[in-house]
């Protein structure tokens, strides 16, 4: 009885539905697009709002930014610029209640597309409730 209920769950959690961006939260990603000249994608964390959980990351990736090498930033740089994007983004977000942090990733290749290769990638954690609570996460 036990291995069907755990693949009940197994399944539930693998079903529930994918939490849309608002049509701020878009309008906000498309300006991050903008302004650094990069690849944005933005993602609720399905879990936390479909369980109404106060725990939840919201996933924000800027990839292969125009003008600012993250691989030469130091962390002390990449944190203070993470707060700053948290800071805007909490305004808009939806589901403010659902989240504790945004993690935020820093990624830069070459080759974008069939040959494309890592060159770095770096993940920052920002409080929502306390900006100025910032960690990394990966440097790599």
């Amino acid at each position: 009885m036990k291995p069907f209920i755990i693949a009940c769950l197994f399944l539930y959690g693998c079903s529930s539905p994918e939490i849309q961006l608002s049509q701020q939260e878009k309008a906000f990603a498309d300006s991050l697009k903008e302004e650094y000249e990069c690849e944005v994608e933005m993602k609720h964390d399905n879990d936390a709002i479909g369980g109404n959980k106060t725990n939840g990351t919201l996933s924000l990736t800027l990839k292969n930014i125009k003008g600012l090498n993250v691989c030469k930033k130091d962390s002390a740089e990449l944190k203070e610029f993470s707060r700053e994007i948290v800071g805007t983004l909490i305004p808009v977000l939806s589901h403010k209640s659902n989240y504790a942090s945004v993690v935020l990733e820093f990624y830069k290749s070459e080759n974008p597309g069939k040959n494309e290769r890592m060159i770095c990638d770096r993940f920052i954690i920002v409080s929502t409730r306390d900006t100025s609570k910032a960690s990394v996460e990966l440097w790599y």
